[in-house]
């Protein structure tokens, strides 16, 4: 599991250091923030599907929440009585976005709790 978000962030930096070349700054289009969330950038939408694809494809997380997404998505119930709980992981794919122009460092926020078992958990 913690193979997945360091593949994933390891993708994450790279992408920031190729993100003048690829267009990834400024807002990502489409995207509307709220009074109390700023509006994403591409490098924030960038950056939560890479986290997301890796803790998908490893196996142990049954929900994940996103400061990137409105609600929590759950991928499994793992539980059941059919072997050991899963795990919840929450995160920030790329704290300090809004500062990159401004070469202020950035950095990926997660928690992994167990899951209690309980879809949504």
């Amino acid at each position: 599991m913690f193979d997945a978000f360091q593949v994933a962030v390891k993708r994450i930096a790279v992408l920031l250091a190729r993100a003048g070349i690829d267009e990834l700054y400024g807002s990502a289009k489409g995207a509307a923030g709220s009074a109390e969330r700023d509006e994403p950038k591409q490098l924030d939408v960038v950056a939560n599907d890479v986290l997301q694809a890796a803790l998908r494809r490893c196996g142990h997380i049954t929900a994940m929440a996103s400061e990137e997404d409105d609600a929590v998505i759950v991928l499994d119930d793992r539980s059941g009585g059919r072997g050991p709980p899963g795990y919840v992981a929450v995160f920030d794919p790329l704290d300090g976005s809004r500062n990159i122009d401004a070469s202020i460092p950035t950095g990926t926020i997660f928690g992994l709790y167990r899951s209690s078992g309980a879809a949504g958990a």
